[in-house]
């Protein structure tokens, strides 16, 4: 992976996830891989977790490369456009 940005990893970990079939168990913002996403982000579960999703593939992108996640942690989508993301 040397040579490889957070980012490039994130968007990888981002499409094995959705190869996976992650959704939600019955259209609440949950289920059992959701829910680690929500629990990273804030422990807050049943929330919209698009947000989360995108700061949990970042997170697991920062320790396979063993780097700092340049993400900051999120609460929500909002967030983003604060940040300048």
């Amino acid at each position: 992976m040397a040579g490889r940005s957070v980012a490039e990893v994130a968007v990888e970990i981002a499409l094995d996830e959705a190869k996976r079939g992650v959704f939600e168990t019955a259209n609440n913002n949950r289920g059992p891989r959701i829910d680690e996403y929500q629990t990273l982000a804030n422990k807050t579960l049943g929330e919209k977790w698009c947000a989360k999703f995108v700061f949990w593939c970042f997170e697991q992108a920062a320790l396979r490369l063993s780097v700092k996640n340049p993400l900051p942690r999120i609460l929500g989508a909002g967030e983003l456009g604060v940040l300048g993301y």
